[in-house]
């Protein structure tokens, strides 16, 4: 437009001169964020949202900066433009501060905190203006005049130089090896980060795994072992104090109290698994939970909860007959096991003996830092099986379901009926007694009531 064209035309041949150094600019921030879309595992599943809400904002702003802006300039952009006026900055901004500052003390004085807002927004304004036209006005003049002059002919005189003779090939060649260097200095020199770092623990779980099929009171007894253990541990007096009560006849009784911990809690059989495992549904008798909760950090005088875990750890490691882990709250989302190993194929029972004998060997390596080696595959668990003479069955009309539903049952049991009282519902389930239920005779023995489907009898 300096240069007599119009405002149309003008706006297309600027764009067409920046157009292509800005796709390009873009493209290459696109590019570094192109490989976390395909980051893989859990923290993939939620780190994908980083690297597409960048690329839809990047997209965006290219479209702004070759379209909106451009039609925008073509039809409100002025060649010269003049600043503003010392009497229009003192008339609007005065006027501005004094209705600032009327809203403000009237907000403050009755209480109105709507009133008191805009009051300060409009102090805010004023003084802007006033900053607007005695600073920011005048850098913006002398950047455009003098020091943006200065930038374009030394850039211009870096182009010339860069672009004479061989230069470059040589400036080409430069690059990649430069990129090739960055590659090669990342891998001598790994920069050091956390992607999470370590966290001072709120609460401690103790995990307590028993082989399947235990009976949940003997798992309790083992949960009461390691719970005594855990008591016994923060029962130190560098996690107490001594507290002195005054009773009501006047008489003072001192007692230690525990001010690091909050709570203890034992717990045995459903909902005792590690929740970073995912949830589980099944029954778990042999499974139990130790989970100790801290105060606040603010009210544990200095003390390391990571230096308790460690020794929760160190007591709790020796209990015969049982597997225990001691864990604590994680932080950031649930990204699985610090190393998972994984081995594929298509032989079931091989897998195992394989993991197993991999299990073993890892063992026998005495791996610093390693708590527990851990199949994810269950095989000790004790089974009976029930195998039904279908041939037979079939003769009286009983179906294997019928027959399975049954033992179930009688094992379970199944709740008939419900039984209110007041606004309280308790369920009514019917099973065998104990002294039945665990009998394999009994059991076999069973009669088994069913719809016959061929007459509609109860037989």
């Amino acid at each position: 437009m300096s240069e007599g064209q119009a405002p149309l035309r003008a706006a297309k041949n600027g764009i067409g001169e920046v157009a292509w150094p800005i796709i390009g600019s873009t493209a290459t921030t696109v590019a570094v964020f192109v490989p976390l879309m395909f980051w893989p595992g859990i923290m993939g599943e939620f780190m994908k949202f980083l690297p597409l809400t960048l690329m839809v904002v990047l997209a965006s702003s290219l479209f702004v900066g070759l379209v909106i802006n451009p039609m925008l300039a073509s039809r409100y952009m002025r060649v010269t433009q003049d600043g503003p006026t010392r009497f229009l900055t003192f008339k609007v901004g005065g006027w501005m501060l004094a209705i600032g500052l009327v809203f403000s003390l009237a907000g403050y004085f009755g209480q109105i905190k709507p009133l008191f807002a805009l009051g300060n927004l409009a102090v805010v304004f004023a003084l802007f203006g006033y900053v607007n036209h005695y600073l920011l006005y005048p850098a913006s003049v002398r950047f455009q005049t003098v020091t943006m002059p200065r930038l374009e002919e030394r850039y211009r005189a870096f182009l010339v130089w860069v672009l004479a003779g061989r230069r470059p090939r040589f400036m080409f060649l430069g690059t990649i090896g430069l990129l090739i260097f960055c590659f090669i200095l990342l891998g001598l020199v790994p920069p050091k980060t956390l992607f999470f770092p370590i966290n001072q623990p709120q609460y401690v779980n103790v995990f307590i795994e028993k082989p399947i099929g235990t009976d949940i009171d003997e798992t309790n007894e083992t949960t009461k072992l390691v719970e005594a253990r855990v008591f016994e541990l923060l029962s130190d007096p560098a996690y107490n104090e001594l507290i002195a009560d005054t009773l009501p006849d006047g008489t003072v009784e001192e007692r230690m109290e525990n001010f690091l911990v909050s709570s203890v809690i034992a717990q045995v059989g459903e909902g005792t698994s590690d929740p970073m495992a995912g949830p589980s549904l099944a029954a778990t008798p042999h499974k139990g939970r130790v989970q100790i909760s801290f105060v606040k950090y603010a009210d544990r005088r200095g003390i390391n909860t990571l230096d308790v875990m460690e020794r929760v750890r160190e007591v709790v490691r020796d209990v015969p007959g049982v597997s225990v882990i001691v864990d604590k709250d994680p932080a950031g989302p649930p990204a699985g096991k610090p190393i998972n190993i994984e081995i594929k194929g298509d032989d079931v029972d091989g897998l195992i003996v394989e993991g197993e004998r991999l299990r073993q060997f890892l063992i026998a390596q005495h791996i610093a830092g390693v708590e527990e080696l851990k199949l994810d595959v269950e095989t000790g668990k004790p089974e009976m099986p029930v195998e039904i003479d279908r041939a037979k069955a079939g003769r009286y009309n009983v179906s294997t379901f019928a027959i399975g539903d049954a033992i179930r049952t009688a094992l379970y049991g199944r709740e008939v009926s419900t039984y209110k009282e007041g606004e309280d519902d308790y369920p009514v389930n019917i099973r065998l007694k104990d002294e039945y239920r665990y009998d394999p005779e009994v059991l076999t023995n069973m009669r088994v009531t069913f719809r016959d489907q061929t007459n509609g009898q109860i037989r």
